[in-house]
C-alpha cells in the first residue's frame, strides 16, 4: 500500500529545477514538455509547472492533480530514479482525463528509452 502514496519529499525544489534547466534533456508532446536528468537522490522527483498562461486555476490545479496522480501509479515505467519537470501548456486544459494520462506515458516511455540509451 506504501508504494503508491506520494510524500512531500519526492516534489522538486527551487534548486533542482534550476539545475534541470542547465543540464537536463528535453522531451515534448502538444500538450506538456518533460524535462528530465537522472536523479540526485534514490527516489524519483516530480514537479510541475503550470502557469497562468496555462487557464484559470482551477483548471491549473486539475491539470496538476491528474499528472500527480499519472505519476504515483506509472513511476515504475521510468525504470530508474529520474528528477523530472513537468511544463503544462494551455491545450491540455481541454483534454479528459484518460487522454492526458495517455499524453504523459508517452513522455514517461521517452524517459525511459533515454535510460537504456545511456543519457
Amino acid at each position: 500500500m506504501r508504494q503508491n502514496t506520494f510524500p512531500r519529499a519526492e516534489i522538486l525544489k527551487h534548486r533542482d529545477f534550476l539545475r534541470l534547466q542547465k543540464q537536463g534533456k528535453a522531451t515534448r508532446n502538444p500538450y506538456v514538455t518533460a524535462v528530465f536528468a537522472p536523479g540526485i537522490q534514490d527516489v524519483t522527483r516530480l514537479g510541475i509547472t503550470a502557469g497562468k498562461h496555462v487557464g484559470k486555476a482551477w483548471q491549473r490545479n486539475r491539470i496538476k492533480r491528474l499528472i500527480r496522480e499519472f505519476f504515483r501509479l506509472n513511476r515504475h515505467l521510468l525504470g530508474r530514479n529520474w528528477d523530472i519537470n513537468i511544463s503544462v501548456k494551455k491545450e491540455a486544459t481541454v483534454l479528459a482525463s484518460s487522454r492526458l494520462f495517455s499524453e504523459c506515458k508517452t513522455v514517461f516511455l521517452k524517459v525511459s528509452e533515454h535510460a537504456l540509451n545511456g543519457l
